[in-house]
């Protein structure tokens, strides 16, 4: 069987066949389906069948091999679209901030007993971003049968992080991602996730719950690097220390609360340890937090604080507090830095009355 169509206008060929789409205009059609003439990976026939589609929104290309198996188990495709606009074609899938940008998408599957399996697709052309994925899809995708593994690349950090409504000082800075993506009955976990970004890497493994409340929650990481500038742009009002930074921490959600558990810090000449308490949903003003910290010179850890600038001096901190509804309760805690020592403990109301502030300060 051979088939091909032409025509001026492919709304309203969609709508003869009752077909969703946003293309326009001009359109070509191509099919063919030959029984017996294809090949497969297991005994059996296969039929030989490919499909080509010129639009609007650019081209898509399939090469298939289609099995005499009730289910199709052992058809195989190969996959070529060249997109022309990702905001047109793919806005429909609510991906944010896709601009009137091309893209192109390669790939070849194979239908298995389980479900799709992705020998390799590549994705060129979203948010400035090469991407790469293989693994198995499940016919139920969240029920366990899912398993994954993503490489990402792209040339810009902050290009590819504002659409997502990120507006932190980020560095234009190239970075890589891996990971391996698998659905279990308690969310999707990320085994051996590793973003690097210039000289700097993070490496995670995580559970992330499907339900609304992201109860189950379960977070390990570890990052570090020889700069923070790697990754933050200086900003006028703090700047970012020079010198090699790690950070460590294990975060959970537990019943109502999210737990930031054994966290590590390194910056510069600081040398942080602690552990925090947040509400969940999360709250501003409530929470606790308790936290240990030293270094021999302040001045690199903060250079300079709007426009005061500080001395070079030891520093050490030690401080535990309870925040209810923005009163802080703050525990018996010190602030050394150089050779004078702050010992502070009481409430602090919020602002702006203070009416049940009650502070206790012993500076020397």
């Amino acid at each position: 069987v051979e088939l091909e169509v032409r025509g001026d206008d492919i709304a309203s060929f969609r709508d003869i066949l009752g077909l969703p789409g946003t293309a326009e205009g001009p359109f070509s059609l191509d099919f063919s389906f030959e029984p017996g003439a294809g090949t497969g990976p297991d005994p059996g026939t296969y039929d030989r069948a490919t499909a080509r589609i010129n639009s609007s929104l650019g081209t898509i290309a399939l090469d298939g091999n289609v099995s005499s198996d009730e289910r199709y188990a052992g058809s195989t495709a190969l996959i070529d679209l060249d997109g022309l606009n990702a905001a047109e074609s793919l806005g429909i899938l609510g991906l944010p901030g896709l601009g009137p940008t091309p893209y192109t998408v390669d790939g070849r599957i194979e239908i298995q007993a389980q479900g799709l399996s992705i020998e390799r697709a590549d994705i060129s052309g979203l948010y400035g971003v090469e991407a790469t994925a293989s693994g198995l899809v499940g016919w139920k995708p969240l029920d366990g049968d899912s398993a994954l593994s993503i490489e990402l690349t792209g040339s810009d950090l902050e290009q590819t992080l504002t659409p997502f409504g990120i507006e932190w000082p980020l560095a234009s800075a190239a970075f890589s991602l891996t990971s391996g993506v698998r659905a279990t009955a308690a969310g999707i976990r990320l085994d051996e996730l590793l973003l690097t970004v210039e000289e700097s890497r993070l490496e995670a493994d995580a559970l992330i719950p499907l339900t609304a409340d992201l109860a189950g929650l379960d977070v390990t990481m570890q990052a570090q690097g020889s700069e923070l500038t790697d990754i933050f742009r200086p900003g006028e009002a703090l700047d970012v220390p020079p010198g090699a930074w790690s950070i460590a921490s294990h975060i959970r959600r537990v019943d109502s609360r999210l737990l930031m558990e054994n966290t590590r810090i390194a910056l510069a000449d600081l040398e942080l340890t602690g552990e925090a308490t947040l509400p969940w949903p999360f709250e501003a003003g409530n929470g606790s937090f308790k936290v240990e910290g030293q270094g021999q010179d302040v001045t690199t850890v903060l250079p300079r604080l709007g426009a005061f600038e500080l001395g070079r001096q030891a520093f050490s901190l030690s401080a535990e507090a309870q925040v209810e509804e923005g009163t802080w309760l703050l525990q018996p805690s010190t602030v050394r830095l150089g050779d004078a020592s702050l010992a502070l403990s009481g409430t602090v109301d919020r602002l702006p009355d203070f009416s049940r502030t009650n502070l206790d300060l012993d500076l020397e």
